[in-house]
């Protein structure tokens, strides 16, 4: 009998799965206990700014699949001394990509203030640092991928995210507010570069290299797309409604969505294993049709009861969670719920593509991206308009989603008769 712990597809699935249900947790803790501590008003500034930052992230996301992929075919080759020019070479780049963002960030700076409504620039100018480092650690963390080192990246994950909830609770006790918390975030992203920078202890070389990263960056340009439209619907709510809404408001929304994202971090997981098990069935040519179903059928009915609870008993779930101080989000609550329903299904279908190697779905994200932003833009006088907007957006997006999923398997019928 195949012992399947050993198998190293299952093994480091499984490893990055409970990684980031433990980290997925430590994150929605670390949101839980700066809206209770922060307050709406100070909590709307660090969601808007952690929204900004999952956006500034989608090209650092896609360096570190360059990078995971190319140090992945070295360590193929075993070829240690290249693996470590390699990454060297391409750490020390980072240090320009990191100042390019600085003086990007700072040139916007004024702009970025003015939209967001912000009271000081110290909170934008603090975790713009942040989105600079993140060029450093993700070519280290991609290059722990690529050497398919999964326990080190994943305890690299939950260090850093109980590091920065610890500090961000100590910072806020002792009153430095909405910059206690982003010098949190800060301080985690150095603590990450260290700690990934000693796990990989790369050995001294002599050698220079060369790398030839045209045919992954052919490849990265649909990654980076696809990965910024998703986290433009899943942020960009938040960047609206603190441009659009009093700060106030803005807090309320900022966590009427956290309780929506409750709903797609409870999901996310089954996205997360659909995707090794999907390829691995696309590349040995068997049908991918059972699993896919499973995927939606669990997705829908684990989204749909934790909606069903917010609609019985969305005061409980305020009160428990957040706190009397936000109760103005109260009739919203189960609304929010149906909204994620929508984008965990979205989410799962794009996993599926990503799985398949089918990226002719682009056109459709995009445009569901584009009308989220048109309607928000339309449609943001109060919370009301604002969480129905996201309702039809996310509703339209994922019809469109299955009708190019039903299209695409019907001509693959027609095309194997």
């Amino acid at each position: 009998m195949v012992d399947l712990s050993k198998n190293p597809l299952i093994r480091g699935s499984f490893i990055i799965f409970i990684g980031s249900i433990i980290t997925g947790f430590g994150s929605y803790f670390f949101n839980i206990a700066m809206s209770r501590m922060l307050g709406p008003i100070d909590f709307g500034i660090l969601a808007s700014l952690l929204s900004l930052s999952y956006i500034f992230g989608v090209p650092a996301g896609t360096i570190s699949t360059i990078i995971a992929k190319y140090t992945a075919q070295l360590n193929a080759k075993e070829d240690k001394e290249k693996i470590s020019a390699f990454v060297r070479k391409v750490f020390a780049q980072s240090f320009l990509w990191s100042a390019i963002t600085l003086v990007v960030l700072f040139a916007l700076s004024p702009y970025i203030k003015s939209f967001l409504r912000l009271p000081s620039y110290w909170p934008l100018f603090i975790i713009g640092v942040s989105f600079a480092l993140t060029f450093m650690a993700v070519v280290l963390n991609g290059a722990l991928n690529g050497l398919e080192r999964f326990a080190q990246l994943t305890a690299n994950g939950i260090v850093v995210i109980f590091f920065k909830l610890a500090a961000a609770i100590l910072l806020v006790w002792l009153g430095w507010n909405n910059l206690g918390a982003t010098t949190a975030i800060t301080l985690s992203s150095i603590v990450m570069i260290v700690y990934a920078f000693f796990q990989l202890k790369l050995p001294p070389t002599k050698t220079t290299y060369t790398a030839k990263l045209t045919p992954l960056l052919s490849y990265a340009k649909y990654v980076f797309i696809i990965s910024l439209c998703m986290a433009a619907l899943y942020n960009v709510d938040i960047l609206l409604a603190k441009h659009y809404l009093d700060p106030t408001q803005a807090g309320y929304y900022s966590v009427l969505s956290l309780l929506g994202k409750i709903i797609f971090f409870a999901t996310s997981s089954i996205g997360v294993v659909l995707l090794p098990l999907s390829t691995k069935n696309q590349s040995t040519g068997n049908s991918n049709g059972r699993l896919l179903k499973l995927s939606v059928i669990v997705t829908t009915l684990t989204s749909t009861a934790i909606t069903a609870f917010y609609f019985i008993f969305p005061r409980f779930t305020v009160n428990i969670l957040f706190g009397a101080q936000y109760h103005a989000i109260i009739p919203y609550v189960g609304m929010v719920g149906v909204i994620f329903i929508f984008f965990s299904l979205i989410n799962i279908l794009v996993t599926f593509f990503i799985s398949i190697e089918k990226i002719s779905f682009i056109p459709v994200l995009v445009s569901g991206t584009i009308l989220e932003i048109i309607l928000f833009v339309l449609y943001h006088q109060n919370l009301g308009q604002i969480v129905y907007a996201m309702l039809f957006s996310m509703a339209i997006l994922a019809i469109a989603m299955f009708i190019f999923l039903l299209l695409q398997y019907r001509k693959q019928f027609r095309d194997k008769h």
